[in-house]
């Protein structure tokens, strides 16, 4: 049996041969000096998620308690507690009133969300510099339109 397998950079593409003792561990790929995770075996999970070691987020100011009541009054008392009575009024009161429930609770919630910091980091994908708020699970990146993952201050792109 081989004391190696073959791995490709998921930055550059670049094809190599690693040994396999090295497998799982932090590696620099000899083409883009990135660093990379070389694994033999993929599992069903990590072909559609795949960790990129973009460095780790930084943290920045959010866009202000002011913009989050504004969200948060348009949002919830302007769509959703209106969608809620109309549902309501139909006869779904076990649709309706989670509705106008939470058009009470957005105008609360968002300006602490909005208002809080932010995480900015580079793109997986194009390594354009984008901005999310921390609550946030997930993004388009602006630049090149790719979904990015974000988990534990990473952006992680999906395949």
């Amino acid at each position: 049996m081989s004391d190696s397998f073959q791995f490709k950079c998921p930055f550059c593409e670049q094809e190599m041969e690693v040994p396999k003792e090295l497998q799982g561990e932090i590696a620099h790929c000899p083409s883009c000096n990135k660093e990379i995770v070389p694994i033999k075996k993929i599992t069903p999970k990590a072909r559609s998620i795949r960790k990129i070691l973009t460095p780790e987020a930084k943290r920045v100011k959010g866009q202000g308690v002011l913009v989050g009541i504004l969200a948060g009054v348009l949002g919830g008392i302007g769509c959703l507690m209106p969608l809620g009575f109309l549902i309501c009024s139909i006869g779904l009161l076990i649709i309706g009133v989670p509705f106008i429930f939470v058009g009470l609770l957005l105008p609360i919630i968002l300006p602490f969300i909005m208002g809080s910091q932010a995480l900015q980091g580079k793109c997986p994908w194009c390594e354009t510099q984008v901005t999310c708020y921390i609550a946030s699970l997930g993004i388009k990146c602006p630049a090149c339109k790719k979904r990015i993952v974000i988990r534990d201050k990473q952006f992680i792109k999906i395949d």
